[in-house]
């Protein structure tokens, strides 16, 4: 009995190791690996310089392939989502929600018939807001992020 006991909670102590190991890698791929980190600015240089306005932020794409497209838009829209439709980067559906983007730059995403949709961050984290809403911070980065389904 005393063993059973042992085991169990040696199996309860390796299972919540697992669980917490395994959310903090994820996390931490996912932040570093397709997201442009906002305080390294660095791509901010390279960046393909697009529109012309009183407010100006950086966007990036972050491909299926992991190919990553940066640019510094520069609008007088209010909205991203509003700036980057105006410029032709990115398209979908208008619904009661907002737009739903399905295709940013050739590659489309659509959750229904790919499996994939297109994960939008703000300054590095992942919004609670749709494209729609989310308001132009002067100097903000802003990204898409193909992100298949089952977190692939």
């Amino acid at each position: 009995m005393r063993g059973n006991r042992f085991a169990a909670a040696a199996f309860g102590v390796l299972l919540t190791l697992l669980v917490c190991c395994s959310c903090g890698a994820g996390a931490k791929r996912g932040a570093a690996s397709v997201v442009p980190d906002a305080a390294e600015t660095a791509w901010h240089e390279t960046a393909e310089r697009l529109g012309e306005g009183a407010r100006q932020f950086y966007f990036s794409v972050t491909f299926s392939d992991g190919a990553v497209k940066a640019y510094d838009i520069a609008t007088d829209e209010t909205t991203v989502g509003a700036a980057l439709a105006a410029l032709g980067l990115v398209e979908g559906e208008r619904s009661d929600y907002g737009l739903y983007v399905k295709t940013i730059g050739g590659e489309r995403a659509d959750y229904t018939l790919d499996g994939a949709y297109w994960a939008f961050y703000i300054n590095g984290a992942y919004a609670m807001t749709g494209v729609d809403g989310a308001e132009i911070e002067d100097g903000g980065d802003y990204a898409f992020v193909y992100t298949p389904a089952d977190g692939g």
